[in-house]
């Protein structure tokens, strides 16, 4: 008779050996085995990730971030890939699915309820010995700092048969892994129940993320709008690696490559992302600073209308006061903070559509222009009929 109670996986991992092979220009399989414990299996009626000596499991096993570095996984890693080294084949399993995210938890002494990705959907795993990949439908990015949960959830109806699967493990590990069994429905929804004490060794393949670059800083403070102001950052990019300015935190624009100090000339957020170029592949962050100290001139009063309203066609004429010594003001249309020179607001500006028009003001000490400020101005189109006279 079956034993809920009986034992299974551990969750907790201390790798201890690793092995890392690369595959083409993109993933690295990274080859996780545990320390502690004794070298075994779950053959048998063990609660492992391949287990059908239930109906269903529910399955949790959390790798600590010191087992993923000794793996080789030493900063942040999308996983594309994950595959069991299995010792006893459980033949078929159906609606096997994979879950990740990453936690805080350090072992498996309570059921595991941080956010998780489906990384896998449900599917019908061909359970084969040795180990064997199951590629994932989304990746899932590690992030480099916290522990790793994966959870496996199988069934409602794979069949209570000889063999019953099992996979390469450590034995005798306290708070290992979890699991919840049951026949008859499905365990999916269940918490997990039950430590086990056995981990598995596992393989995950992907590749490292490049790392976020060093936080820009600005050489000196702004004092002409004209030089702008230079943001630099301390060291290199990696082998492979390349830094580019962006204007958004997850910004891909390959046009402004790190090169040494960056020229800019507003107020701004300025973000630094790394790419990998043989692995065409982003940080998941970018470094930023913001600069605050380019100076604007004062912006001007608002200009005046001849007539506002004014009548179609002949329209109207629009005038600003005098500036100052120093400042030259600009009419600039319609065009909201615009910086053009071409009109000086010395002169009237025809007015013959109904709108809003801006003019600003150019600082010729700090080659500094000012916000626009605007005048709306409307301009009616309707012309009444010409009276007529009765006798």
């Amino acid at each position: 008779m079956k034993n809920l109670y009986k034992k299974g996986l551990s969750i907790t991992l201390f790798l201890c050996m690793t092995l890392t092979i690369s595959i083409g220009f993109s993933q690295t399989q990274f080859v996780v085995v545990p320390t502690g414990g004794t070298a075994g299996t779950t053959n048998g009626t063990d609660a492992d990730p391949v287990c059908r000596y239930f109906n269903s499991i529910r399955y949790q096993v959390v790798y600590t971030v010191a087992d993923l570095n000794a793996a080789g996984m030493t900063g942040e890693t999308q996983i594309t890939k994950l595959a069991w080294n299995v010792t006893e084949s459980s033949v078929s399993l159906e609606n096997y699915t994979i879950k990740m995210g990453n936690t805080a938890q350090i072992n498996s002494a309570a059921n595991n309820v941080d956010a998780t990705s489906t990384v896998k959907n449900a599917f019908t795993y061909a359970v084969a010995l040795g180990y064997n990949d199951i590629t994932f439908d989304t990746p899932f990015i590690w992030d480099g700092t916290s522990n790793l949960v994966v959870e496996i959830c199988t069934g409602a109806s794979n069949p209570f048969a000889s063999p019953y699967g099992g996979v390469e493990a450590k034995t005798g590990v306290t708070n290992g892994s979890r699991r919840y069994r049951i026949d008859g429905s499905s365990a999916c929804g269940v918490p997990t129940n039950l430590a086990n004490t056995t981990i598995p060794y596992v393989r995950l393949s992907g590749y490292l993320l490049p790392a976020v670059p060093p936080t820009p800083f600005q050489i000196a403070p702004t004092t002409s709008c004209a030089l702008g102001t230079n943001l630099d950052v301390v060291g290199t990019p990696p082998t492979d690696v390349l830094w580019y300015w962006q204007t958004a935190a997850n910004g891909t624009s390959l046009a402004t490559p790190y090169a040494g100090s960056y020229n800019v000339f507003t107020n701004a957020t300025y973000y630094l992302r790394a790419y990998n170029s043989v692995l065409l592949a982003w940080s998941t962050n970018s470094s930023s600073y913001t600069v605050t100290d380019v100076p604007s001139a004062p912006a001007p009063p608002a200009a005046f209308a001849a007539s506002n309203p004014a009548c179609a066609p002949v329209g109207t004429t629009i005038s600003v006061d005098t500036a100052p010594v120093g400042t030259t003001y600009y009419w600039q249309g319609t065009t909201v903070n615009g910086t053009s020179n071409l009109l000086n607001a010395s002169s009237t500006y025809p007015v013959t559509t109904t709108g809003t028009y801006q003019v600003s003001a150019y600082d010729s000490g700090s080659s500094c222009w000012s916000v626009t400020t605007p005048v709306t101005v409307t301009v009616d189109t309707y012309i009444p009929a010409a009276p007529s006279a009765s006798v």
